[in-house]
């Protein structure tokens, strides 16, 4: 299974959308690395171009997760997603303070 840690995506300022598409590109470049695919080995199975494969992993695409879980499936990978809710500090604000 390819996990990606968003915690190493380097550029924490980015705007959501940025950080989509670094995502999604570090999941194409490790699966790509991990079933030694070529971008036009991968691009053939899963009936896409190479160039659109290679602005994926540069993170100049955006793709959606249904794209994204066509492309990782024709490469004989899965998607498996998983959310963490993170406790958040609550603020209290007295509605009527004594």
């Amino acid at each position: 299974m390819t996990t990606v840690d968003p915690n190493n995506i380097t550029n924490t300022a980015m705007d959501d959308e940025a950080y989509a598409n670094q995502l999604a590109a570090n999941v194409l470049l490790e699966l790509r690395s991990k079933k030694r695919l070529t971008q036009q080995e991968l691009a053939k199975a899963c009936n896409k171009n190479q160039s659109y494969i290679a602005k994926i992993e540069t993170g100049k695409q955006n793709i959606s997760l249904k794209t994204l879980h066509q492309i990782v499936t024709a490469a004989g990978g899965t998607i498996d997603i998983r959310v963490k809710v993170r406790k958040r500090h609550s603020r209290r604000t007295e509605l009527f303070p004594s």
